[in-house]
């Protein structure tokens, strides 16, 4: 499974969307990631639709880094769940 957002943000209720008309239900969700996939894809977004020329708000690169990996752990886990339920 590899999620991929260029342009795009990914949030909790896309992922929801995309899943729970598979069988997937609420529970195989990790709260935390979602809300995190939530928090990141809104900053992103704040960030890119109001900074025409130039930022307006300074990012920590270090936290930045951090949230990141975070999130690509979280993919790696939902990941998890998937194959499980698929027996893959």
């Amino acid at each position: 499974l590899f999620f991929s957002s260029f342009r795009l943000n990914v949030f909790a209720k896309d992922v929801k969307s995309l899943f729970e008309p598979l069988g997937y239900c609420r529970e195989d969700f990790d709260v935390v990631f979602l809300a995190s996939l939530d928090s990141f894809g809104s900053l992103r977004g704040e960030i890119a639709h109001t900074s025409a020329r130039r930022t307006r708000k300074m990012l920590d690169q270090k936290t930045e880094v951090t949230t990141i990996n975070q999130l690509l752990l979280g993919f790696t886990d939902f990941e998890k769940v998937i194959r499980s339920k698929k027996g893959i």
